[in-house]
């Protein structure tokens, strides 16, 4: 039997095999594949009972079957006397500070694979755990973020030193271009802190209804340099953070959702001024996006030049929509006021003319 396993089926001065070798490598193949389906199952079974993790586990998943995979390659090749240590420790690239090989490349690819795992299992440990209340959910996407950035910088450091690259060095050695990219960059080291800001203050949440530039729109993302809304154009506007730190910036969701916003009418001098005030607090009432508490008002704003000028406040939680209800209540005066023989006045002016 044992002359039998010693039998030479490759035999060079690369790779040596015999049919010993050969079965372990097929008997590693099958524990492998059911190694893999234990996995997927245990993947399957974990997702439906827990959903909230489920894409945590997706990606444990995937890192253990890259794993699996390069451990099943690394043993054939042993077998096959195809020694892996002196292979992955040859040298590819070599200078006076990097120093590139095949085990450094490795190392590199499964640190960011790692990396990116943890990272994504942080989003859904915040997203999942902490969202009881709103207030509660924005803080922790805020930590999550600045989380994930110092996880990512400490990667970056990480992995060039696994390349030998002296991060003193090269600063030392590139402090001019430094000082010339900090200068040329300002504006965007100015948006990153401004982010910081945003991200702790929270002055700015997602969904909160702002007005940037005379442009109306819903906060979608706040990210470390740039944030993102939506206008009601549905146009994503991307705008940087220093300039709702810098500028001035109107947050109608800042306090609360509700929101009060008023309309002008004039009618013309000898109108039913109860009748007016009646009709503006009816269709109030009647709209189905106003809201009922605080109560619409009616204010008589003053004597105008032609007409008696009246003001309708209203409140409603719809506040990018406000526009439109504003519209839907003017039709509505004016098919009102042409019921009721109630005028809207053109502008007026008396001449008298000295002979």
């Amino acid at each position: 039997m044992n002359n039998f396993l010693n039998i030479h089926i490759i035999n060079n001065q690369n790779v040596i095999l015999n049919v010993g070798g050969l079965i372990l490598i097929i008997s590693l193949i099958l524990i492998s594949f059911i190694a893999l389906f234990i996995i997927r199952r245990i993947k399957n079974n974990l997702s439906k009972k827990y959903p909230r993790w489920q894409l945590i586990i997706k990606n444990i998943s995937r890192i253990s079957i890259f794993l699996l995979f390069v451990a099943l390659a690394v043993s054939i090749l042993e077998i096959m006397d195809i020694r892996m240590t002196d292979y992955m420790s040859t040298t590819i690239i070599q200078s006076d500070n990097i120093i590139v090989s095949p085990a450094r490349i490795l190392f590199i690819v499964i640190l960011f694979l790692i990396t990116s795992t943890v990272s994504i299992s942080l989003k859904s440990f915040f997203s999942g755990y902490f969202n009881q209340n709103e207030s509660t959910h924005f803080a922790s996407l805020n930590v999550f973020k600045l989380v994930k950035y110092i996880l990512w910088i400490l990667t970056a450091t990480v992995a060039m030193n696994a390349i030998g690259l002296n991060l003193t060095f090269l600063m030392a050695g590139s402090a001019a271009l430094l000082v010339g990219v900090g200068i040329g960059m300002q504006n965007i080291f100015n948006d990153v802190i401004s982010g910081f800001f945003l991200l702790f203050e929270q002055n700015l949440k997602i969904n909160d209804v702002v007005e940037v530039d005379g442009v109306v729109g819903t906060v979608k993302d706040i990210g470390m340099r740039t944030s993102r809304i939506l206008t009601r154009d549905n146009i994503e506007m991307i705008v940087p953070n220093s300039k709702f730190i810098s500028e001035k910036v109107v947050n109608w969701s800042y306090n609360d959702t509700k929101t009060r916003f008023f309309i002008k009418i004039g009618v013309a001098y000898g109108s039913d001024i109860n009748l007016v005030k009646n009709i503006l607090m009816e269709i109030a009432a009647a709209h189905s996006l106003i809201l009922d508490e605080p109560q619409p008002s009616v204010f008589f704003r003053d004597f105008g030049d032609s007409s008696l000028v009246f003001e309708l406040a209203f409140w409603t939680s719809y506040s990018l929509q406000n526009e439109i209800i504003k519209s839907d209540l003017r039709f509505e005066l004016n098919q009102k006021f042409m019921e009721n023989n109630i005028q809207i006045p053109f502008p007026q002016r008396d001449i008298h003319i000295i002979s």
